[in-house]
């Protein structure tokens, strides 16, 4: 009863598994794998096992390592290696890499996040060539008086999920329930217990229960991302570490999420940044704006609150998108410089309301990274 076990030489607990074909010595599986974060130079490892009542036996192992041709896929007949195989054999495998395209992804996300406010907005072409919407959903409080969008694109066997930031009154009373709350869920970080339940409340709707077995289903097998603007970023900060932390936020740890991008997010955590759950930086970006019009500083006012000491945006690589003096600049900055994670209300420079607008965000990314 063979199966296939197969990882990455440097990553051996990071490992995917085929299903058993019983009572053959000539399987055929038609399993597909998707590796996420591996470089094209990694030696990829096949173990093929014997099912049995007692421990399973190890028939062969086989190796290649990863080149990209293309994007095409890629036919390989690999044998069994001696001394890893009692009565020799091989393995054929079919394999192809995806170079991701940062640049054209930041104009992506930021057009989602823009979408979820704008019907109508004017989409990039790569966002309208790829990307498929596959769920929209609204939450519609009690009363009736407001209501919190989410939706769910798709790209091959990727997938995105984009939050919807302050648009109603109700949204500016999340934003002011500053009391910290600590979830041992969520990596025991303590977060802003307005953004949380506002979370919480999204994710617990009849209509979520559809999104939610999409993100744990093939459809996205490839990677999922999180994005938003304002107090939707903030959502995705806190369902990326939640998701991340395998916790059981959601019942058996069903997905990660691969990468984070928000825009004009507020700070979510108070004494420490947000981060996976060994500390090490989110990945993705975090976009924020700032102009300097004849040497007088303003900020985007969100980005530096809760207008208190001690709130921190998470652990993620950042981007000032900045206007000097008519001219736009962007500067990166490390996922662990204190410039991108703590930026306090007090010692920024004027708060210019009109900077946090999601449209000049998208016009800022389209300037500083379009082609």
């Amino acid at each position: 009863d063979p199966y296939v076990r197969v990882y990455a030489a440097n990553k051996p607990g990071n490992h995917r598994e085929t299903g058993r074909k019983s009572n053959t010595q000539t399987p055929v599986w038609n399993f597909t794998m998707h590796f996420l974060e591996h470089k094209i130079s990694d030696m990829l490892v096949f173990d093929v096992w014997d099912h049995d009542y007692g421990p399973d036996t190890l028939i062969g192992r086989a190796r290649v390592r990863l080149g990209c041709h293309g994007g095409q896929m890629r036919w390989e007949r690999l044998y069994f290696s001696q001394g890893d195989s009692k009565y020799g054999g091989s393995l054929t495998v079919a394999y192809s890499c995806h170079i991701e395209q940062h640049v054209d992804k930041y104009e992506v996300m930021a057009d989602m996040a823009n979408q979820i406010y704008h019907e109508k907005a004017t989409l990039s072409l790569a966002f309208q060539k790829e990307w498929t919407m596959l769920h929209s959903i609204k939450r519609i409080s009690r009363f009736k008086y407001s209501e919190d969008n989410v939706q769910l694109y798709q790209r091959g066997k990727e997938c995105a999920i984009v939050f919807e930031g302050t648009d109603d009154t109700t949204d500016w009373v999340t934003n002011l329930a500053l009391l910290p709350w600590r979830s041992s869920k969520c990596g025991g970080f303590l977060i802003h217990s307005g953004f949380y339940n506002e979370l919480n409340h999204v994710t617990t709707t009849k209509e979520w229960a559809k999104v939610q077995m999409t993100l744990s289903g093939v459809e996205c097998s490839a990677g999922i991302y999180t994005a938003g603007h304002s107090l939707g970023g903030a959502l995705a900060s806190i369902f990326t570490a939640c998701v991340n932390a395998q916790k059981g936020y959601f019942a058996g740890n069903p997905f990660r999420v691969r990468e984070l991008y928000t825009f004009g997010a507020p700070c979510v955590t108070i004494f420490h940044p947000l981060a996976e759950a060994d500390g090490q930086c989110l990945k993705g970006a975090r976009f924020f704006s700032e102009d300097d019009e004849h040497g007088s500083r303003s900020v985007d006012p969100v980005v530096t609150i809760p207008p208190f000491i001690g709130w921190w945006h998470p652990k993620i690589k950042g981007f000032l998108l900045k206007k000097v003096d008519g001219t736009y600049e962007k500067e990166e900055l490390a996922c662990d410089d204190t410039k991108t994670q703590y930026q306090s209300w007090h010692s920024t420079g004027w708060k210019k309301v009109s900077l946090h607008s999601m449209k000049d965000y998208v016009k800022r990314v389209k300037k500083m990274f379009g082609r």
